[in-house]
Parts: C-alpha cells; structure tokens; sequence
C-alpha cells in the first residue's frame, strides 16, 4: 500500500510520516506497520489503529493527550516507549499482541490492565508509573523486567504458570499484600518487591 495524502505518507504497507493538526486520527486499512516517532508530541488526543496493523513503532505516540487506547487483534508487537507520557487510563489489548516493549506505556494513568493470554514479553518499565490496582500475569511471560509495574497502585497479583524470573524493583512502590505464584522455582530478585506492604508470597503447588 503506497498513499500520501493532506495526512498521511504510506509506503509499502509503513505508515512513515504524519503531516495533520493532531486531535482525532484514524490509521488508514492496509497499513501494517507505524513506524517511530511518527506521531510523537503531534497533539494526539485520539486514535483508532486499523485491523491491518501488526507492529506499533518504537515513540508512535509518545508524548500526546490519548487518554484511552484498543490495540486491535492484528497487532504483534508494541514498541519501546510507544505510547509514553500521555494521559491513558484506558487500555485494551487484544489476543494476538506478543511483545510490549520497554517504557511502552510508562508514565500514564492506567487503572484497569487486562493482558491477554498471547503475551511473551513485557518490556523495562513497560508500565511504570501509573494506577494499576489489580494485575494477571499470563502464562506464557517467563520474566518481569526491571521496574516493569514500579510504581502503581496494585495490591494483588496473580502470576501463571509460566513465569520464572522477576527481576529488581519489578513491582517497586505498590501497595502490594499478597502475591500467588503457581510456579515453585521462580526466582524472584530480593529488590522485586522493595517498598511494598507485602504480607506473603503464596507459592501454589
């Protein structure tokens, strides 16, 4: 797909350059990918992400006024610091993203996080700094990085099977009580859970 337009530069299928006013966008169908920085500090206020896109670029919308996102089925990965420094409360990730890059949605207001069962890796600091209260970590994530939801307002999560590592300060400054962990060997870093009220880690069997 090849189109430009007052709004747009597509090449093969890259939504490459943005030349609009900010505000309401609508990424056009038969674009798969949104390349970095596209829309960084553009006065975004708010997006619809076509069904064709599978990669969301590294800063595509860093640094706007989105206040809530739906990442629709097609998309695969989320790039580093995609969506940092806006003002979302509400995000929806569908089954089929893989990979949420470092700082993707770092310094937001997200309350309500549901990840869906297709997920593999949840980047540095991918969630840092928000008001995530509640947290399911799906099966098929191996490893919490570092800092990865520092700095919320969760108080339980639950881990699934798969996990096996957590890395430093993963969960850092949270009003976390209580974890459950399914997996007995994971390895937990003793900086994971620093600053947090937690009473117990329950390790299922």
């Amino acid at each position: 797909m090849d189109l430009e337009d007052d709004e747009f530069i597509i090449k093969k299928g890259v939504l490459c350059n943005y030349k609009g006013n900010g505000g309401k966008i609508v990424i056009p169908e038969g674009v798969t990918k949104i390349d970095n920085y596209v829309f960084k500090d553009k006065n975004i206020e708010e997006v619809s992400i076509a069904s064709t896109v599978i990669e969301i670029g590294d800063f595509a919308f860093g640094q706007n006024k989105l206040t809530q996102i739906i990442i629709p089925e097609s998309v695969r990965i989320i790039g580093n610091f995609a969506f940092y420094e806006n003002q979302i409360k509400y995000v929806w990730i569908s089954e089929g993203t893989i990979i949420i890059g470092d700082f993707s949605f770092c310094n937001n207001k997200i309350v309500q996080l549901s990840l869906p069962e297709t997920i593999e890796k949840i980047g540095t600091n991918a969630f840092n700094l928000n008001k995530i209260k509640t947290l399911i970590i799906p099966s098929k994530v191996k490893k919490i990085k570092q800092g990865a939801f520092s700095i919320n307002q969760i108080d339980t999560v639950i881990f699934k099977d798969g996990i096996e590592s957590i890395e430093k300060e993963a969960f850092k400054f949270n009003p976390i009580r209580q974890c459950l962990i399914s997996n007995e060997n994971v390895d937990i870093d003793n900086s994971a859970f620093d600053d947090t009220v937690l009473e117990y880690i329950k390790r299922k069997k």
